[in-house]
């Protein structure tokens, strides 16, 4: 069957009509949820006091302090990203983490990056992003699960699965199993594998997610059409969707490739014939990404630098039977809904779609690539419209087997299914408040700490580089324009390395002509020499390596040492 000299393909692909209710709901959900992950960031910042500085985020740190450093580049008027988390110089990259960037550059016509101010206004423009994202995201997923659905009761109920859906691992947390089998619970701390760590914090997944599932929807609507002139603005539309996916994050890209091809692959097998016209729409769509692809490819295998970066992002995917705790429930359903989907639905490709999506995944996920655990974004989607579907279909052989109404059983197995699904995310809401109450490292930082980074940016020439522990380095390049010596696992070149120089410096393990050797090698000017550090050297004493040293400042324990040439 090719969809392309199907003259009823409108009809096969009927448009998804909502009510002007059902988007009320819609608008209520999306305060509620809006309210929820924001007062986390509210309670932090009311929290916060003359000892303690709220760091802005209240998980994942390490990565959002890597955020707040990239929207600084903007700030600072710069375009090409470079790693500001190593003491290496090299050129940098256009394009990449481009969003963030160019919110600086939003951010920098009101506030300079040398203002006081600067910390709070990174906050603010983060969490900005975040807030404006979530409500189009919202929009589009419930315009998407509206097609395959018909009751508006479905239909909300699987929006409230996409978002805050997650599977048992709340269960391990009661039994005192959070790290079973070498992991946490894959919603606890793999953001694509679910939403909730996605809406509760980290906008260019959002902007990511929202330009694939955009992409998919104008897909869609130009397999509807016949005539390039008809189809060919949806499918240039698609395509700019996935360029907005590859600005967002750069090896999504791959993923949609992926999917394009075993949707194809799908519809030849239940077709018994080419979809030469969904190759035609696809195909179309997914070249106007490839130059952007080819740059993505060039810039991370022949740039020694991003080479080394793409090669430190290592995201495995947990044991497999880690994903079948948090997957179970929805799979078991889902595999009911896309088995009637397959059979009942096969004239339409987008039903196809949703089947093929969530077959290929067990397998991407496991693929030898270094992103494993990142293959799974947005599944999350197609898993809960065949669940709801699934739900659907086993509802009316319960009802007449037990003699009750379809609808009184349809609310008990609600009733029964939904909490199972969403009580993980609410142990982590539930998480991150109690995280804010207590005011305590690396989600706030010490005032004292603050003061004496902003001292030196005020007097370092830019771009110097410091010495100091990890985390005194990964928040280095937020309040300054200074680079550290060790800062971010992947964004350091060689952190482990690093890791191991930084521990033996402040441990005093380095002889004088190997300290001197370190600054040389890495131009280090300044050693920042905090609590943190002194967790090294596990003493009070002044260390035998600062007696070379120039000490520049000395207050609330903190001291800083200039390199002299």
């Amino acid at each position: 069957m090719d969809i392309g000299s199907e003259k009823r393909s409108e009809q096969l692909m009927p448009a998804a009509r909502i009510t002007r209710r059902e988007w009320q709901w819609v608008a209520i959900f999306t305060l509620v949820l809006l309210i929820v992950t924001t007062l986390p960031y509210v309670l932090g910042w009311l929290v916060q006091g003359s000892e303690w500085v709220f760091n802005g985020f209240v998980f994942g740190v390490e990565d959002g302090n890597s955020y707040l450093g990239k929207i600084r580049l903007g700030v600072r008027g710069e375009w090409a990203f470079h790693l500001f988390m190593t003491p290496e110089n090299h050129a940098g990259a256009p394009l990449l983490y481009l969003p963030y960037i160019a919110a600086g550059h939003i951010l920098g016509l009101f506030i300079e990056e040398d203002d006081p101010a600067i910390l709070t206004g990174l906050i603010i423009t983060y969490h900005a992003m975040r807030l404006l994202l979530i409500p189009p995201l919202i929009i589009v997923t419930y315009w998407l699960i509206a097609i395959f659905l018909p009751s508006a009761a479905s239909r909300f109920l699987a929006l409230v699965i996409v978002f805050l859906g997650q599977g048992l691992g709340w269960l391990l947390a009661l039994l005192g199993q959070r790290d079973w089998l070498g992991t946490l619970p894959p919603g606890f701390y793999i953001p694509e594998a679910f939403s909730t760590l996605i809406v509760l914090g980290l906008p260019h997944i959002i902007l990511g997610r929202l330009a694939l599932l955009g992409g998919f929807l104008a897909l869609f609507r130009a397999m509807c059409l016949t005539g390039w002139r008809r189809w060919g603005p949806w499918v240039t539309f698609a395509g700019a969707c996935w360029l907005g996916v590859g600005l967002s994050v750069a090896f999504y890209l791959a993923l949609i490739y992926v999917l394009l091809a075993v949707w194809g692959l799908a519809l030849w097998f239940r077709w018994r014939s080419l979809p030469w016209s969904f190759a035609l729409r696809g195909g179309s769509a997914a070249a106007i990404t490839l130059p952007l692809f080819g740059y993505y490819a060039w810039i991370f295998s022949q740039d020694e630098t991003f080479a080394t970066l793409s090669e430190q992002i290592y995201v495995p995917s947990p044991h497999p039977l880690q994903y079948l705790l948090a997957y179970g429930i929805l799979g078991i359903l889902a595999a009911r809904g896309g088995w009637w989907a397959w059979k009942k639905h096969c004239r339409d490709p987008r039903y196809v779609l949703l089947v093929a999506w969530i077959l290929v995944v067990p397998f991407l996920v496991y693929i030898p690539v270094n992103v494993q655990r990142r293959l799974l974004e947005s599944v999350i989607v197609p898993l809960a419209i065949l669940a709801v579907m699934g739900l659907r279909l086993l509802t009316v052989p319960l009802a007449r087997s037990l003699g009750l109404s379809y609808r009184r059983i349809s609310r008990r197995l609600v009733m029964a299914v939904l909490p199972l699904l969403v009580t993980s995310s609410l142990f982590i809401l539930l998480g991150v408040y109690l995280g804010v109450i207590n005011p305590q490292r690396p989600v706030f930082r010490p005032q004292a700490e603050v003061t004496a980074m902003e001292w030196l940016a005020a007097r370092a020439p830019k771009d110097a580089v410091v010495m100091g522990s990890m985390e005194t380095g990964n928040f280095l390049p937020v309040v300054t324009d200074l680079r550290p010596f060790l800062g971010h696992g992947p964004e350091t070149l060689h952190s482990d390395e690093k890791g191991q120089t930084v521990e033996d410096f402040f441990s005093q393990r380095l002889s004088f002509d190997e300290q001197v050797s370190l600054y040389s090698t890495f131009d280090i000017q300044y050693v920042f020499y905090g609590p943190l550090e002194r967790e090294f050297a596990n003493t009070d004493q002044m260390p035998a390596w600062a007696a070379t040293l120039t000490l520049i400042y000395d207050q609330n324990g903190y001291q800083i040492y200039e390199v002299q040439p």
